[in-house]
């Protein structure tokens, strides 16, 4: 398989020239002085051809005897024979060099390396100054990507380019290669591509697979070429292969077509689009499309996991188009972002999630690359939007242009006239950043904003917002109080009234006013304690590494010195008076603000610790040491972590306490769950995340949030999960379902070669799993195999991926 990402390019070789008047003069110097005798172990007898090649480097030649024949017309070299011009070699046991035709024929172990590219062979000519030749029984190594090529003759051409005879290419490094490539001719040009002809691909010598010819990019950047497929069986979609094909269009843009088979659904073809065109835009555009040969015009013709939807699948084309896009309008501070999330139907993305191109990858490729998430498989409103906006020191403006799709109403499913969904065509926001008022001490932030709505069924028309804000933070000693007071202004100009009440008047306009205040109140209390070095803490030493009792050079654990424990109150307070907006359109949850009238109490404990611990700092001035380089020089380097956090909150409700509507059927209940959070992170490898919510009424744990993960690098990587929901049906937690769910994954190295591992995921509710998934991967040095196996109540899947590395067909 071929890496998307060019890795680092090699070198080209070094060319190979000689230059015969100033080798005639070292050839009659030599003869001038008696024959030497050969060399003793150790000695080295040494002249130095005065040709020089593109670096403008003189060759130099070592041989235990070193002469010269026919009036100085051939040199003749026997014995350990090294010919090198910089980084280039030239080994072999015997070696004979004419001058008038700058030809070298060299005999026994040749060994040549050129840069980062090595050619091996029995015997091989070349020649230096026009840079051909022929190697029998050679080999070529290409570095990058790492691939074998071996024949009975090879020669080599002018540039880079090789041509062999009853040749085999492999990735394996070692001997009876586990796969091998087999043709009868073939031309190699480095940086290039290998075109063979009647290639057959051996599987331990056997063959498995033939093709009249075939061509192998040989490149150490981005090749284009057949990716390594994916296969398998699903109880769902039946006997699956996708073949990715890939094109390294420029070093800006790169496309792959996936080619995905399903024996009970059809072809699915997908095109990938990448593109870098500059440090300050990347683009990621995907789109996959199927003629599915299975219609579901019932719910009873559809999985059961779909029949409490209350819609159907009567559609045979069906696709997803999906992409994300940073860049910049013109000038760069211009930022523009681009979203699209399209799909034909509710199913397909439920239905498809795993593989290269299925909705789970694709998530985690955009969160990854982007930082921006897309809806979740089963959500039926899918939104494209387009954002632009810029900054300065005191604020800052955007402009964004979305579309929801409602896929609810789609298929035949319900009336699209009959769509209420609300499109922003456009919104503006201003933003005003905060701060102090004239140098006083009365802070100021605003925002401002305006929406266009249009739908297909509903209330239309156009909203305008302004949000202005002030505050005065005092100090009181240790506490510190900022009061907050805002209020939010918005008015509505309606061009159409439909499903919606319209005024009794004729009069379009309509507004809104309500004002909101918060206080907050905090303060930080904090101690740092000095922890005394333990008895076996290592010393500074001389510069040497620290050494384990047997003497083996060993890392500086470290050792904590100093722990700061803080303690954090806060108390905030938030009003938002009652104000009746039943009478005001709706184009979201903007036009429906709650009442609020609530203080929030919390207590945070926060421990820091740091760690010093004993690295060698390389100084080019210090002493050298045995290995002839410079000793480190012993120096403290400290680290911080925050390794804990114990936060506990909770908060009271003074309209909950004073309600008088519905109490027979819903008690007062003015104080929520007491929260407690526990953090736990003493290293990288290790994080416990824990949040459990308790009811003062029923005196019961409500909730749990457990997340457990550990890592043991280069060995196995665990995590556990519990998500535990109590039903309830209280006046501000209306039918709360009742959720028990268990989550865990083992990803373990067993050994060099083998890999395995797990997730499950199962409802403890209703006692049932969710998801099972085992996989096995077997690493070799120039191959690796994984298979998959995936139990859902729904499907039963099995897949296996095999890679050949170094290699793109």
């Amino acid at each position: 398989m071929t890496p998307k990402h060019p890795p680092r390019r090699p070198k080209h070789p070094a060319a190979l020239r000689l230059a015969g008047l100033a080798l005639l003069a070292a050839l009659v110097a030599l003869l001038a002085c008696p024959a030497p005798p050969a060399r003793a172990e150790g000695d080295i007898l040494a002249d130095h051809l005065e040709a020089k090649g593109q670096e403008n480097t003189p060759w130099q030649i070592k041989a235990d005897n070193l002469a010269a024949q026919h009036d100085t017309e051939v040199l003749q070299a026997d014995g350990n024979v090294v010919l090198t011009q910089g980084e280039n070699t030239l080994k072999a046991d015997h070696a004979t060099y004419y001058r008038a035709t700058g030809w070298v024929r060299l005999v026994g172990n040749v060994d040549i390396d050129w840069s980062t590219d090595r050619l091996r062979a029995e015997e091989a000519e070349f020649d230096l100054k026009n840079k051909v030749g022929w190697l029998k029984n050679g080999e070529i190594f290409v570095s990058e990507p790492h691939l074998y090529f071996r024949g009975e003759r090879i020669e080599k051409h002018a540039g880079d380019r090789y041509t062999f005879r009853n040749a085999r290419v492999t990735a394996c490094d070692e001997p009876g290669e586990a796969w091998s490539i087999a043709m009868e001719e073939g031309e190699i040009t480095l940086e290039g591509y290998a075109w063979m002809w009647h290639p057959r691909l051996l599987v331990r010598d056997q063959p498995a697979f033939y093709a009249p010819v075939g061509i192998l990019p040989v490149k150490s950047k981005r090749q284009s070429g057949l990716l390594m497929p994916e296969w398998g069986t699903s109880s769902r979609n039946g006997f699956m292969y996708n073949q990715p094909i890939y094109w390294a269009i420029s070093d800006e843009a790169d496309a792959t077509f996936y080619e995905n088979w399903m024996s009970e659904r059809g072809l699915m073809q997908g095109l990938e689009f990448r593109h870098t065109p500059n440090t300050g835009t990347k683009g990621l555009w995907r789109i996959d499309y199927l003629h599915d040969a299975i219609r579901e015009s019932t719910q009873a013709q559809e999985d059961s996991q779909f029949h409490n939807d209350g819609l159907t699948r009567p559609n045979a084309d069906r696709y997803w188009i999906r992409s994300k896009l940073d860049t910049h309008l013109l000038d760069p501070h211009w930022k523009a972002k681009l979203d699209i999330d399209w799909v034909s139907d509710q199913n397909f993305l439920r239905e498809f999630k795993a593989g290269k191109t299925g909705f789970t990858q694709n998530r985690l490729e955009f969160l990854e690359e982007f930082s921006r998430d897309i809806a979740n498989a089963d959500a039926l409103e899918r939104e494209s939007a387009l954002l632009v906006s810029r900054s300065w020191d005191a604020g800052g403006v955007a402009v964004k242009t979305a579309w929801t799709q409602n896929i609810a109403y789609q298929n035949g499913n319900r009336s699209k006239d009959r769509n209420p969904t609300a499109q922003t065509l456009p919104e503006l926001h201003a933003y005003l950043w905060k701060d102090r008022l004239f140098s006083g001490p009365l802070e100021f932030e605003a925002e401002a904003g305006g929406t266009h709505f249009w739908r297909r069924y509903g209330t239309q028309g156009t909203r305008l917002d302004l949000l202005p804000k002030a505050s005065l933070p005092v100090q009181a000693g240790p506490l510190s109080v900022i009061p907050t007071l805002g209020l939010r202004t918005t008015a509505y100009f309606v061009s159409r009234y439909e499903d919606h009440p319209a005024p009794s008047h004729d009069d379009s306009a309509t507004t809104r006013s309500l004002p909101t205040m918060n206080v907050s109140a905090f303060t930080e209390y904090y101690k740092v304690f000095d922890l005394a070095p333990s008895s076996g803490a290592p010393a500074l030493n001389t510069g040497q590494p620290l050494l384990d009792d047997k003497g083996r050079p060993v890392e500086d654990p470290g050792r904590w010195t100093k722990i700061r424990h803080a303690v954090q109150p806060r108390v905030d307070y938030d009003w938002t008076p009652h104000v009746s907006q039943s009478n005001k359109p709706f184009f979201d949850e903007l036009d429906r603000l709650a009442a609020q009238n609530e203080i929030t109490y919390s207590l945070t404990n926060l421990f820091d610790r740091k760690r010093e611990r004993q690295v060698l700092r390389v100084d080019p001035d210090a002493p050298l040491g045995e290995d002839g380089k410079p000793l480190g020089v012993p120096v403290l380097k400290a680290d911080y972590r925050e390794f804990l956090r114990l936060r506990l909150e909770q908060s009271f409700d003074l309209r909950e306490a004073t309600r008088t509507e519905q109490r027979d059927q819903y008690p007062r209940r003015p104080f929520s769950d007491l929260m407690g959070e526990l953090i736990v992170s003493p290293e990288e490898w290790l994080s416990l995340v824990n949040r459990s919510y308790w009811s003062p009424y029923s005196a019961d744990i409500t909730r749990h949030e457990h997340f457990l993960r550990g890592l043991w690098k280069n060995v196995a990587r665990a995590e556990f999960g519990l998500d535990f929901q109590d039903a309830a049906d209280t006046y501000k937690d209306r039918n709360r379902a009742r959720i028990r769910q268990i989550r865990f994954g083992v990803d373990l190295i067993a050994s060099r070669r083998w890999s395995t591992g797990f997730t499950y995921r199962a409802d403890l509710t209703t006692n049932s799993d969710l998801e099972q998934t085992y996989y096995v991967t077997y690493t070799h040095q120039c191959w690796d195999v994984t298979v998959y196996y995936t139990h859902t109540p729904f499907e039963d899947r099995f897949e296996a991926r095999v890679q050949l590395m170094g290699l793109s067909f």
